[in-house]
């Protein structure tokens, strides 16, 4: 990446992108399926996609973790 960009990173839109992410907000149908798939409600409370994708990763390690030690 930073040889495509003369060996530095703009700042600003580093900044810019970085923000983005922070605050993405999942769209309803991505929102659903990520609180069925960890069992939760979804009353609404909860629709960052930063925190959703890491409570859905945790979710699916814990049970991958949980099935390789039942077999």
């Amino acid at each position: 990446m930073l040889e495509q960009n003369g060996g530095e990173i703009d700042r600003e839109k580093a900044d810019e992108w970085n923000t983005f992410i922070r605050n993405r907000i999942h769209r309803g149908e991505k929102r659903i399926e990520i609180h069925a798939t960890v069992g939760r409600e979804d009353d609404g409370t909860l629709a960052s996609a930063v925190l959703l994708n890491h409570i859905e990763d945790w979710h699916l390690a814990h049970t991958d973790l949980m099935n390789a030690l039942a077999a």
